[in-house]
């Protein structure tokens, strides 16, 4: 099928002031971030490992972008992610399965063994067009969010450890507990500390912003509560929120009660820098971290569903 007037193209330096206008049209259909900036997206841009010249493909009419599929590899466990977006005046026009094709090559030419795509459970028209592609579901993550006002402040503590925060070039101790505490569950791909720093960079967050669990005994991390605020570029002081990026504990100190303590450090952290509202990403199938964030108050928003297809 020809796709004329339209064309796909891989993604150009020069193309970059007309994406970052996409991507902010974007949030009127709620599938950005609200504090999205020209700064942000030129960081994703030069994320580690990720070449946009290559992984970016736009989707143009007469030279104006009108959808986008990206692919974020993650070649040390064998996978391509992808997100896109296709603008609602423009779909149904074969746009996306073009895109779909090219990032599939793309994706074999780099030897991928498998590709993910997580879509939103409301995103019937993706899901019938990667099922199409012989994606199939294979995981369910849920959207939790928690209204800071109903924390109650708890005053439970462990004389054998003590909470704190993440110091100035402690980068490599971050790297290596979240690494300990994820690496086997599913999805999760071991970071570099380049890949830690980048994502302190693009989150604009610090590393005191990492709330941490050490040891009384040697001062050795076992546990970390990374914590982002949302929406601080925005006016609507009300819009602003918070959000537990990555929260694990070693696994050879679990079961003993720092989860909750270290959760609730960094809840209250949060609620300190004005975040009235808190979200987090959980897997659905993880029964002790959804038992944990039930027990402080945390409510189901939305779930979303990730999608495999094996090259």
């Amino acid at each position: 099928m020809s796709l004329y007037p339209y064309s796909i193209k891989n993604y150009n330096p020069n193309d970059f002031e007309e994406f970052v206008e996409f991507c902010k049209e974007i949030n009127s259909f709620g599938q950005e971030e609200n504090d999205l900036t020209s700064s942000i997206l030129e960081k994703k841009l030069r994320r580690p490992h990720y070449s946009p010249s290559q992984d970016l493909f736009l989707a143009k009419l007469n030279k104006k972008i009108v959808g986008f599929l990206n692919m974020t590899p993650e070649l040390r466990i064998g996978r391509i992610i992808l997100s896109g977006f296709v603008h609602p005046g423009h779909r149904r026009l074969g746009l996306a399965k073009e895109m779909l094709g090219c990032v599939l090559k793309r994706a074999s030419d780099v030897k991928a063994k498998v590709v993910h795509v997580c879509l939103s459970e409301g995103n019937i028209a993706a899901k019938v067009l990667v099922r199409k592609w012989e994606f199939t579901p294979v995981r369910c993550f849920l959207k939790l969010e928690i209204n800071l006002s109903e924390v109650i402040k708890e005053t439970t503590s462990l004389l054998s450890v003590e909470i704190g925060q993440f110091k100035p070039g402690e980068e490599t101790q971050l790297t290596s507990i979240q690494n300990k505490c994820f690496t086997g569950t599913w999805g999760f791909c071991p970071n570099t500390v380049e890949e830690i720093r980048y994502y302190l960079d693009l989150t604009e967050s610090r590393l005191k912003d990492v709330i941490s669990t050490r040891s009384r005994k040697d001062k050795s991390i076992i546990g970390y509560c990374w914590t982002i605020m949302i929406g601080k570029n925005l006016k609507d002081f009300s819009k602003k929120k918070g959000r537990i990026h990555m929260f694990g504990i070693d696994p050879d100190y679990r079961g003993k009660g720092l989860g909750k303590i270290l959760l609730l450090s960094g809840l209250h952290y949060l609620r300190k820098k004005g975040a009235g509202v808190v979200e987090l990403i959980v897997d659905k199938e993880n029964a002790v971290a959804n038992y944990l964030y039930s027990s402080l108050g945390f409510k189901t928003m939305s779930s979303s569903f990730w999608y495999e297809k094996k090259l």
